[in-house]
């Protein structure tokens, strides 16, 4: 057994010799990981992983999504600068379901 100090509360705390632990506990090693903020981090990454990983392989009748929301709903949001209200529609000007290029929107 090896005595260390906590890299997060200075608490001194006995590992094993075989083993490379900077934290007393696993509240310790959570907060010294980044927490919350890594946690939100790593999903985020994911979600966007499995999405590009999905994207444009069904048979292109239905709308897109980015981060588990339809994507045409985002592209809008984004123009106009707020977020939509529940039950406001977006239509696709030129009747394309999968074209959401924000440039059809200022013509």
């Amino acid at each position: 057994m090896t005595t260390m100090t906590c890299v997060i509360c200075t608490l001194q705390f006995e590992r094993k010799s075989n083993t490379t632990g900077k934290f007393c506990s696993r509240k310790c090693a959570w907060v010294g990981r980044g927490g919350a903020a890594f946690n939100a981090r790593v999903a985020r990454e994911g979600r966007e992983k499995n999405g590009a990983t999905q994207r444009d392989r069904g048979a292109g009748k239905g709308y897109r999504k980015l981060l588990d929301r339809h994507e045409h709903r985002v592209v809008a949001e984004r123009i106009l600068g707020r977020a939509l209200l529940p039950g406001e529609i977006v239509r696709h000007r030129d009747g394309n379901a999968r074209n959401n290029d924000p440039a059809i929107w200022r013509s």
